[in-house]
């Protein structure tokens, strides 16, 4: 697919993502129906967070590069506007450059010394000796977002279980039960949602190629 087809397809996705939860926005704030403050809250959170998830995409049009030695996020839209990592208050490493400089050209045709872009190294290899250090101190940050991502999903999780439970043994009417086991789903799906599109994807993507470094797996470089 060329780079234009794949702008396309971002614009597309991206969207059709706002549209539809633009539609739904509009649904909640316009529904009639007796719902509880707290159910309808929840929604409107998570409703609004998947528009902003969606321009965002669309408007920045990430691109990614991920090896053994850690990775980096940049926009190729602010990229293509003449953007440059000073401009924007972000200094890269040399030692990133170096290690990314071939891959961002081949595949993005993107001169790596004008880029903005963020990430982290979790280690660096001596071209002399071939020797490995490892960076723990880059390793914490993305470590604790993406470990406070996957407690907060459980977290909601266990909830639905436990308020599952607690609807089952209440004293309110067959309606009222259904009603609040709809609800229960529609909130474990919002949950699940991200774990299993956003959450764990980000984590492969970050720790992936480390993981598999660390071990000495067989492995691609870029």
């Amino acid at each position: 697919m060329d780079k234009g087809m794949k702008k396309k397809c971002l614009y597309a996705i991206g969207g059709g993502g706002f549209i539809l939860n633009c539609l739904l926005l509009q649904l909640i704030l316009t529904d009639k129906a007796r719902i509880e403050d707290g159910y309808r809250k929840i929604l409107l959170i998570t409703t609004t967070y998947n528009i902003y998830y969606s321009l965002i995409s669309s408007i920045a049009d990430f691109g990614f590069v991920i090896d053994e030695f850690g990775y980096i996020v940049f926009s190729k839209n602010l990229y293509e506007l003449g953007y440059v990592a000073s401009e924007i208050g972000i200094f890269p490493t040399s030692t990133r450059n170096n290690l990314s400089r071939t891959y961002l050209r081949a595949h993005y045709d993107i001169n790596i010394d004008e880029l903005a872009y963020i990430g982290g190294m979790y280690k660096t290899r001596n071209p002399e000796t071939g020797a490995v250090q490892h960076l723990y101190g880059p390793m914490i940050g993305p470590l604790l977002c993406t470990t406070s991502q996957f407690a907060l999903c459980f977290a909601i999780g266990y909830l639905c279980v436990k308020l599952s439970s607690y609807v089952g043994r209440s004293t309110c009417s067959d309606n009222a039960k259904v009603l609040h086991y709809q609800l229960l789903r529609l909130l474990t799906i919002q949950a699940l949602a991200p774990l299993l599109f956003e959450y764990a994807p980000a984590f492969t993507a970050l720790w992936g190629s480390f993981i598999v470094g660390l071990f000495g797996l067989p492995k691609t470089s870029p």
